[in-house]
């Protein structure tokens, strides 16, 4: 017959939550004691195939434990403040699988458990009993047919095994314990009597009353004398580590077989808690997507689809390369119209159009809406096929990542699991699944406000970045080969230098190796202590530089590493061999606060500073008889922090353009502005930054090496000047706790999952990203906006010019020399054209390289 589990709930849920650390859905709901739970339990299920299963729970109230003895359990650290609203998750997603489950007030679950194997027994039930728990009481339970199974160690404990380990048989085990008691619950035992001497007393006398009865001939005397005083302390003992089996529980065995789970309920559960991949392996696997069935491929004329499109005014489109998977081919490039078909669904039917037919321009240039998903890969196909997808559009992938800025992946299958809780399993279910995806997506970005953002900036910011990618960026191939020669040369030059003060060669690259020179070969001391003591970190070897030379080659090389490696290398194996332009992937599903991702290869993170970076940025020129452009907010941060906090003092400074850190430094040193030193503004440059990213005194502390005390003092004086931004700060961190996100001026959600926990780092480290959330992401709001309104007059103008990058607050456009004025103007008035409190400002440099 089949084997029964019994598990203990409430140890698993334990073992769980301690095991995974700060697992937090978009939303601030806590979910690491659930998925950790879940896939225990899934472990359990396939690895033994279980059939029969029962989960015991402690009772929340009192058991008699708790009321004979105050002081049962005191030295457990308390509960975690987030995981009882975890438990009862837990209950629910246990009670969808099936599986019976059972908590009864004033028990434990190891009494349940003790109750359900005698009610099994005096049932002579013969199948093999295994107990899923980690508490070594457990094993008083272990008999011919009751095992304990550690899903870990994958460990089965028979009774040989209780026998081998403690020298005596299970059921002597609870007046085993009473004598060596048990620290984790607090029970006290014989003081003095480890397992050792407990398990030698057993197998002589068998039983606590028979060593009782012999306590004068107990050698050696002084065993007997410690059981003496403290007699009522063993008898209590073993009173306490014995298992209750007298819960009121009748069950038969039927009852703890597992049932049909509930795939609508976990369906829920599982998208709430945003397991996605809990979702696609639990659910959809036995929950196909219904109706596929009825759809079907149709392979019409345009003027029937053309009429089709017409009644209904919506449809979706998607290309499929070959008949292959629509969604696992969105970044390759169309190299003939033969390559790929256009699906049209309409209506639950999916029809078919060859990119040759020559009126597939007529179904792409309709005004009726368009569902798609990541359009910008559809343009990019469709521009390299000659043809164009006209608005408008509704692209999924940007609606999903809106609703949810921080789930990192948008890929169709994990939006579909997210949003629908199911899986596409062919082209026709996918029609089905986009009008649903459409229709949920659409919903909630009405409901959370977020429909401006949408449809006015990001929507519009797609076609931007199409043409960026399809622009590129030129590289001067012989500045490139001669700068990636000469640092070559360089690195080789160090390596030798390095070499002969260490004395020997070794691994520049390895810490370890690096370490060992340092503080082994060199005897160099760093004032860092404990497992920082050795480090190798930039910070450090600049500290050591004034002990020994070594430290400060060592940081020389590794510049000119990164910058070989970083990015000389990377740019070389990008450029398009036909047009010697890099063309970057701009993203905008990426970062949660807003902003434009670079990537393959990343231009957005080229160093400014420094003599190799300045030759660096040499290698990007523009096209001959053209400029570079470079348009940079000013301060936009401050700006911004100014016009949402409203605090008079700092919008007065920006309207009567002061160097705000110079007037920062006149405010908290009260000085003259005129009189505040360099070091004053450098200080208070830190502070304003800081304090628009949610600084921690300590934080500035480090950043400006000074007193802990020094810095409190510094950032309440900044407070007391500028009292409303304090109040910014302090209502903006109250919003997220209240709420688990904030807004930006544009009505950007960022979820800050941590801002409720109980762990004091992470709340700290949520707090300061609840502020800094709502002047950056407000900043990436501004900056696409404006790049929006830059492409369209320069469109609408047929102006030769064009966006080639954005960088931080920078926007860099490639310019015909004789329109630089015009699109300067253009720039700087788009740029500036914002209704806020205080003004925008921003500097415009031009150059026939980055090195602007």
């Amino acid at each position: 017959m089949d084997e029964i589990y019994l598990l203990d709930g409430s140890c698993f849920v334990y073992r769980a939550y301690h095991a995974i650390k700060a697992l937090i859905t978009s939303r601030g709901f806590p979910t690491n004691a659930i998925y950790g739970f879940i896939r225990m339990l899934l472990k359990l299920l396939k690895e033994k195939d279980v059939q029969y299963l029962l989960i015991a729970f402690d009772s929340p109230h009192p058991t008699k434990r708790h009321i004979v003895y105050e002081d049962y359990k005191i030295t457990r650290p308390e509960t975690p403040g987030d995981l009882p609203i975890q438990l009862e998750q837990i209950k629910k997603i246990i009670d969808a699988f099936g599986i019976k489950r059972i908590e009864i007030p004033g028990y434990e679950a190891d009494d349940i458990i003790a109750t359900v194997v005698l009610n099994l027994n005096n049932q002579s039930i013969t199948n093999n009993i295994f107990i899923v728990s980690l508490d070594k009481d457990m094993l008083q339970l272990v008999s011919d047919n009751v095992k304990i199974y550690d899903p870990f160690s994958n460990l089965i404990i028979d009774r040989d095994y209780v026998i081998k380990k403690y020298g005596i048989p299970p059921e002597k085990l609870n007046d085993f314990m009473a004598f060596t008691g048990d620290s984790i619950d607090n029970i006290p035992g014989v003081k003095g009597i480890g397992e050792k001497t407990a398990a030698e007393l057993m197998k002589r006398y068998g039983s606590v009353e028979a060593i009782l009865k012999n306590l004068d001939i107990i050698k050696p005397a002084r065993v007997a004398e410690l059981i003496r005083k403290n007699i009522d302390s063993l008898k209590f003992s073993r009173e306490l580590v014995a298992l209750k089996s007298d819960a009121p529980i009748k069950l038969q065995i039927d009852d703890i077989k597992i049932k049909e789970q509930d795939n609508d309920k976990l369906t829920q559960l599982f998208q709430e808690f945003e397991f996605s991949t809990l979702l696609k392996e639990v659910v959809t696997k036995n929950n196909e997507i219904r109706n596929s069935d009825a759809i079907t491929t149709i392979k019409a004329g345009i003027e029937r689809i053309l009429e089709k499109i017409h009644e209904k005014g919506v449809f979706t489109l998607t290309l499929t390369e070959n008949k292959s998977d629509i969604f696992k081919t969105t970044s390759k490039v169309i190299n003939s119209k033969d390559d790929y078909t256009i699906n049209i669904g309409i209506n639950g039917d999916i029809y078919e159009v060859a990119l040759q037919d020559s009126k597939v321009n007529k179904i792409l240039s309709l005004d009726a809406l368009k569902i798609v998903y990541n359009a910008k890969e559809i343009l990019k196909k469709l521009k390299h096929a000659g043809m164009k997808l006209y608005s408008p559009y509704f692209d999924i992938m940007i609606a999903a990542y809106l609703i949810n800025p921080n789930r990192g992946k948008y890929n169709f299958n994990e939006i579909t699991l997210e949003f629908l809780g199911k899986l596409y399993d062919s082209l026709e279910s996918s029609n089905l699944i986009m009008f649903e995806l459409y229709e949920k997506l659409h919903r909630e970005l009405k409901e959370k406000e977020l429909e401006r953002l949408y449809f006015d900036i990001e929507m519009p910011l797609i076609d931007v970045l199409f043409e960026m990618e399809e622009a590129g960026i030129k590289i001067n191939i012989d500045k490139l080969e001669a700068l990636t020669k000469q640092i070559s040369f360089e690195l080789d030059k160090l390596r030798e230098k390095i070499y002969g003060l260490a004395g020997a060669e070794f691994n520049i690259n390895s810490p370890k190796q690096l370490s060992e020179v340092l503080y082994d070969k060199l005897g160099l001391k760093s004032r860092k202590r404990g497992k920082k003591a050795r480090s190798t970190e930039m910070e450090v070897l600049e500290e050591l530089s004034v002990q020994h030379e070594l430290p400060q080659e060592v940081i020389n090389y590794r510049t000119l590493n990164k910058l070989l490696t970083g990015y000389l290398l990377p740019l070389k194996d990008h450029i398009n061999p036909a047009t010697n332009r890099i063309h970057t992937k701009w993203s905008q599903t990426v970062a949660g606060t807003g902003r434009i991702v670079s990537s393959e290869p990343n231009l957005q993170n080229i160093p400014v500073k420094g003599q190799w970076a300045q030759l660096l940025r040499e290698v990007f020129v523009p096209e001959d008889g053209f400029l570079f452009l470079s348009a940079d907010y000013s301060q936009i941060e401050l700006r911004l922090l100014a016009h949402l906090s409203e605090d008079p003092a700092l919008i007065r400074a920006f309207k009567e353009g002061k160097d705000i850190h110079n007037a920062t430094a006149s405010e908290i040193f009260s000085v003259n502005e005129n009189d505040v030193t360099e070091e004053q503004r450098r200080i208070a440059k830190t502070v304003n930054f800081g304090i628009s990213y949610g600084i921690s005194p300590f934080g500035l502390s480090e950043s400006i090496k000074i007193p802990y005390e020094k810095a409190q003092e510094l950032i309440d004086l900044y407070f007391l000047r500028y009292p409303q931004v304090k109040k910014f700060i302090e209502e903006s961190i109250e919003f997220a706790k209240e709420n688990g996100y904030v807004k930006t001026l544009f009505g950007r959600i960022r979820p800050v999952s941590e801002i409720n926990s109980q762990n004091q780092f992470l709340r700290s480290q949520a707090e300061r990203i609840a502020v800094n959330a709502r002047v950056q992401g407000t900043a990436a709001d501004i900056i696409k906006i404006a790049m929006v309104k830059i492409h369209n007059r320069i469109r609408q103008e047929m102006l030769n010019a064009k966006i080639i990058l954005q960088i931080h607050d920078e926007i860099v456009l490639e310019v015909k020399e004789q329109l630089l004025g015009r699109v300067s103007d253009i720039v700087q008035n788009e740029m500036k054209d914002f209704n806020l409190k205080v003004p925008l400002e921003v500097n415009v440099f031009t150059g026939k390289s980055l090195n602007l």
